[in-house]
């Protein structure tokens, strides 16, 4: 009787013991890796996989060794034929492809001798969707799908399907989602990562050919037709900056703006550092429910929520907006800071320093009217201004850098880093909310961005307001502090020095601290209540144009509970310090 362990991962029952591909236990080895390294061992190249060689040996004994899911597979990527037309686009960052779920791990599509690849099937839809606009162009080259009594009538097109050019594509195949909405806006609880396989970074190559002879200038038009479909993004979670292409611009960006940040690096379940662009999705989704979460009740909340920037809360809904995020490789470093917790061995933090990136935001259904486009991009803008008003993105984005603002902090080496810090560049400076008086301004930008979302729910056929004595019953829903819940925002013009930075570390009056209402992290780790920023300080000058201004402005962003360490900070905030009370 055969051993159950000569059973390839992907076709063992996912049971407890067994194999679990798709839920990741704290402080155990994913078996997605294992599987994976099933999957790719052939595959692997001596400049990728730690000398492994991409060649097979010819003795009997290394076929003997392969798994059964890999002994009639091929190392060398599939080629098209002679007549078909090919292109390469390379990943911006990761594609989910649509190759069904195995017991609800998502993976890629994998053809014959086990590569992966787009289905030929995904590539007509897209194209189709992207032509859609001429119906003759889409029966031409799509054909005519069977309606009734009526059978399909083919097009010229044959859609081959994209093939990896190389085998790097098995590198970094395991990705990781981790919903984390609850927890960050709603109130403290335990979340389960899930693992998903993703290409990453990986080129690859379509091929398209035609059952008529075709000129040159009819191929131009057909690949400027894949080049709009692929601009709008493939595969799934295109909304969080998932199947985006290099040097392919999305035709329906409603807003595009220039950053840079630094911070901590998110980390994969092996460790392994990434960018991940999907943080910005995430933090302007949150602070979507929080402003909304304080106008109207939860179901309602939730709803124009999902509408705006989508969800699968119920039914799978495609949401109005989509962010994807570029930047050349040389503008973003890696680095490490490492420090020893007293009486622990050392602890390496993984950072980023992103020089210069570029956030598009995209309107996700082309059939939305211009009007329509105006309103969701004016939203999306003050939904981003207000992100980078009070905090940043990523992880620890409540936080200010410390690296920058509070140095003697990490010099003992003893100390995790904390914070992040982001700014906008280039002509995106415009972005910057001008400051004469820094209460009146900022509340007023603050109400207006309430009133945007109100009259976003009007024509979604929902009637909310700022005043609305209904809200939710949420950590940091956004409305005005009543003794119950809701929030304040109290800010300084820094004339001297950052004063605030230091209260979350040592007391900030006699022998009173933040400790619980800061947050903690580790095993038990808490969302904190309070975030702190530092905002540059910019004001119109004479001619009309944003001028900055030296010192820059610091911002708290407090959701008190009701509780004695809540009471005595806003005492402390509003009668023995400068802060003053903006919202």
């Amino acid at each position: 009787m055969p051993d159950w362990s000569d059973v390839p991962l992907l076709y063992q029952a996912q049971i407890e013991g067994r194999c679990q591909l798709h839920r990741q236990e704290n402080k155990q080895k994913s078996r997605a890796y294992d599987w994976v390294d099933q999957w790719t061992k052939l595959y692997h190249s001596t400049d990728d996989s730690g000398g492994r060689s991409g060649q097979p040996d010819n003795s009997n004994q290394w076929r003997r060794n392969l798994s059964p899911v890999n002994r009639n597979n091929s190392p060398e990527p599939p080629q098209f034929s002679g007549e078909a037309k090919t292109r390469p686009y390379t990943m911006t960052w990761r594609l989910v492809t649509n190759g069904g779920q195995d017991d609800g791990i998502i993976r890629p599509a994998i053809g014959a001798r086990g590569y992966p690849y787009y289905p030929g099937s995904s590539m007509k839809g897209a194209f189709r969707r992207a032509c859609a606009c001429t119906t003759e162009q889409a029966l031409k080259y799509c054909g005519k799908p069977s309606q009734g009594d009526q059978g399909s009538e083919p097009g010229i097109l044959r859609f081959l399907g994209g093939y990896p050019t190389d085998n790097n594509w098995t590198k970094n195949l395991v990705d990781i989602a981790h919903p984390q909405q609850k927890k960050q806006v709603i109130q403290d609880g335990k979340t389960n990562a899930n693992v998903l396989l993703s290409f990453h970074e990986v080129t690859l190559n379509f091929g398209i050919s035609s059952t008529i002879p075709l000129d040159e200038q009819e191929w131009r038009t057909i690949w400027q037709i894949w080049e709009k479909a692929i601009g709008n993004g493939l595969g799934s979670r295109v909304s969080a900056g998932y199947g985006r292409f290099k040097d392919v611009p999305s035709p329906e960006t409603l807003l595009q703006l220039h950053l840079t940040g630094q911070g901590i690096t998110a980390t994969l379940l092996d460790k392994t550092p990434e960018f991940r662009p999907n943080m910005f999705k995430a933090v302007l989704r949150g602070h979507t429910l929080r402003l909304l979460g304080g106008m109207t009740d939860e179901k309602t909340a939730k709803h124009l929520t999902q509408i705006l920037w989508g969800g699968i809360d119920g039914a799978a809904t495609l949401g109005q907006l989509g962010i994807s995020f570029t930047y050349h490789d040389d503008d973003l470093k890696f680095g490490e800071h490492p420090y020893t917790p007293p009486g622990k061995s050392e602890q390496i933090m993984p950072l980023y320093n992103l020089k210069r990136g570029t956030l598009k935001i995209s309107c996700m259904n082309r059939r939305t009217s211009p009007e329509k486009r105006q309103e969701l991009a004016e939203l999306a803008k003050a939904i981003v201004q207000f992100s980078l008003l009070l905090g940043g993105f990523g992880k620890s984005w409540r936080r200010a850098d410390h690296r920058l603002f509070f140095r003697p902090y990490l010099e003992k080496g003893n100390k995790p880093m904390i914070g992040c810090h982001w700014k906008f560049i280039d002509s995106s400076k415009s972005l910057y909310l001008p400051i004469t008086d820094l209460q009146q301004d900022l509340s007023q930008f603050i109400d207006r961005l309430r009133i945007l979302f109100q009259n976003y729910a009007a024509k979604q056929g929902y009637t909310i307001h700022p005043d609305n004595p209904v809200h939710c019953d949420w950590r940091e829903a956004w409305y005005p502090y009543d003794n119950q819940g809701g929030v304040q925002v109290w800010g300084r013009i820094v004339e001297d020095r950052i004063k605030a930075i230091k209260w979350f570390h040592q007391p900030y009056e006699g022998t009173h601290t933040l400790r619980n209402l800061q947050g903690s992290i580790g095993r038990d780790s808490q969302t904190g209540r309070l975030w702190h920023r530092i905002y540059p300080y910019y004001h119109l000058n004479s001619e009309g144009k944003l001028q900055q201004q030296k010192p820059p402005i610091e911002l708290l962003t407090f959701f008190p509970e009701t509780t004695e360490d809540s009471a005595h900070f806003i005492a402390f905030l509003n009668e023995r310090s400068d802060f003053v009370k903006i919202w």
